[in-house]
């Protein structure tokens, strides 16, 4: 996630409203882009889903792709882009697979999960130092798993397709991390988008049925909604500090879960809130402790 470029307290109170409206703006189009895919999925396949989102994704980039040019994709570190682009798909994939099987309360409660899989895997992957608060954090948020989970219950294996989704998609963000000293945004998003969309389509060949022309709309809507979530991200940080906006990102679960209530008839329980709430807590002290840490070096 990007960093905010100056430091605390030097931004107006007006350009931090701004910076809070768009990030709520950005949860606004990624629960439009669920509600697409939670439509389009109860009749294709999710390996032709998510060929379709990235697909159409492409579409949507292909006039900022043509202008980036081959300048912009030059790279060093050609490998790191395919390793992170394998394990993007990964967690794409099981990500569409857990969209038919749980209600969307559920996915957007453990979406939260990436940042603290990430901080652990820094920890024990890269050897990074975790002080007693991180480790704390950590522990609040995994204990909001096991809220919603409810060891002893009847398990959904879509719980299971969801957490370990979060474990991949941590796994692309430490590369990530890896990369951002050498590699600029635009050319790691012009990568990523290259190579995995043409992987998708390998399996997706095996389960394919034609699309109706509502849901060709439905996954362009999805494509446009997903590339605009990660513009408006980017953008909040021009104008807010990462302690603005972040809790923000709350708003995501509040539209999920009323996007399921209205269209698909789904009232999550209070173990959904409660663990959703646990993990976002964990996820955004995680992040914004992460940001300190990171102006002090």
């Amino acid at each position: 996630m990007p960093e905010p470029a100056s430091a605390a307290g030097s931004r107006p109170a007006s350009a931090t409203l701004i910076g809070m409206a768009l990030w709520v703006a950005a949860t606004i189009c990624e629960t439009a882009m669920v509600g697409c895919v939670r439509i389009v999925s109860q009749d294709l396949h999710p390996l032709q889903v998510v060929f379709l989102r990235m697909f159409c994704g492409l579409v949507v980039l292909a006039p900022w792709l043509l202008r980036l040019g081959a300048a912009g994709l030059r790279t060093t570190v050609f490998r790191l882009h395919a390793l992170r682009s394998g394990l993007q798909v990964m967690a794409m994939t099981m990500w569409f697979a857990s969209v038919p099987l749980v209600i969307l309360a559920d996915i957007a409660a453990l979406s939260f999960l990436a940042p603290l899989f990430a901080t652990a895997g820094a920890m024990l992957l890269l050897g990074e130092r975790v002080g007693w608060r991180r480790g704390l954090a950590l522990l609040i948020g995994f204990s909001g798993v096991l809220v919603i989970v409810r060891p002893g219950s009847s398990f959904n294996i879509g719980w299971g397709l969801l957490i370990l989704a979060a474990v991949f998609w941590a796994s692309a963000l430490l590369v990530i991390k890896r990369m951002a000293s050498s590699e600029t945004s635009p050319c790691m998003t012009a990568w990523a988008t290259i190579l995995i969309t043409p992987v998708l389509l390998i399996p997706a060949v095996f389960v394919w049925r034609d699309p109706s022309w509502t849901q060709w709309a439905l996954m362009l809507a999805a494509g446009l909604a997903g590339t605009t979530t990660h513009l408006l991200m980017g953008q909040s940080f021009r104008y807010a500090e990462a302690s603005a906006v972040m809790p923000m990102d709350f708003a995501r679960m509040l539209w999920i879960t009323l996007l399921g209530y209205m269209l698909f008839d789904e009232t999550p329980t209070w173990h959904v809130w409660v663990g959703g709430a646990l993990i976002f807590a964990a996820a955004t002290y995680v992040t914004l402790r992460e940001a300190r840490l990171a102006r002090r070096r």
